[in-house]
């Protein structure tokens, strides 16, 4: 995004829109976790959700060929990654 340049109505609206949508991507998150840890904790979140989706379609993908004891483990193991963060 370039700089507001004074009188440029299109780079103020441009502004406008983007701190809105910063705020309504935020909404939950304090500002002093912001503050001090930045967008990390939506980047953990996604980090965790993509581990979480990838042990699931594995599950489901291969569930019957790998037997339900690896499975539980499986599971078990991304449930503990997501538990630890």
């Amino acid at each position: 995004m370039r700089p507001h340049a004074p009188g440029d109505a299109g780079c103020i609206r441009r502004h406008a829109r983007r701190y809105v949508a910063c705020v309504n991507a935020c909404e939950g998150i304090s500002t002093e976790t912001l503050e001090q840890r930045g967008m990390a904790p939506i980047i953990s979140l996604e980090q965790q959700r993509d581990e979480l989706l990838a042990a699931l379609k594995k599950i489901d993908q291969f569930g019957f060929a790998m037997g339900m004891a690896e499975c539980q483990r499986l599971a078990q193991a991304a449930i503990a990654r997501a538990e630890a963060a």
